[in-house]
């Protein structure tokens, strides 16, 4: 949402949070509105009941999630679903990230440890996992056979994600913040605190990190 709204959580060069953006801020009030306008479950509800378990008993309508979620939903029995890409608002946004293969530093066989990385990195071995279900591929051009693995769903909004999506939850400073982050972001959805008085603590918190980098 905070992407849809034209913000981001922090910037390109990694060294300002925008967390007190007035777009971050509007996009999480608008988040908490869904609880407090009753149409989702409370952060209290999600304490015994995951997400997940809300959508596949039926206790909830739609759920947002990733595709690696499409293989469990579509094993329940009797639950009917489809998928739909995020409303636009100012633009569109999404999440996007994947799969990485590493080698470890004090390997016997490195050689052939690159050798298999640099295969798994290829056309050839992306084909196989999108065939495989697991996950989208991102070779370019070998994402189709996973989507036709999902006959019963629109598979392909999920691979079209991919031209607006975002991974900046994913850099590297965050593991210095994101703990801060997910406790304050409690605290804003179960109405301890407001919207935007958290999303500033999260701001200057997570500049004080960034600043001593």
């Amino acid at each position: 949402m905070i992407w849809q709204n034209g913000s981001d959580v922090i910037n390109k060069d990694e060294t300002d949070s925008l967390y007190d953006d007035p777009k971050t801020i509007d996009a999480i009030k608008y988040a908490v509105s869904f609880i407090n306008k009753g149409f989702s479950p409370t952060a209290e509800d999600f304490a015994n009941t995951t997400p997940d378990q809300y959508f596949e008993s039926g206790k909830a309508a739609m759920i947002t999630a990733g595709s690696w979620m499409a293989n469990e939903y579509l094993s329940i029995d009797g639950l009917n679903i489809d998928v739909a890409p995020m409303p636009k608002q100012a633009q569109r946004g999404s999440i996007c990230g994947g799969m990485g293969y590493s080698i470890a530093a004090k390997t016997k066989h490195p050689e052939e440890a690159w050798k298999f990385v640099e295969y798994l990195g290829g056309m050839d071995a992306n084909i196989i996992q999108s065939k495989s279900g697991a996950a989208i591929s991102a070779y370019e051009g070998s994402q189709e056979p996973w989507a036709e693995g999902f006959p019963k769903i629109k598979a392909q909004v999920f691979i079209d994600a991919a031209d607006y999506g975002y991974s900046t939850q994913y850099v590297e400073s965050r593991r210095d913040w994101v703990t801060l982050e997910e406790d304050i972001m409690t605290q804003i959805f179960t109405g301890s605190i407001s919207a935007e008085d958290g999303c500033k603590q999260i701001a200057d918190q997570v500049q004080a990190i960034l600043d001593n980098k």
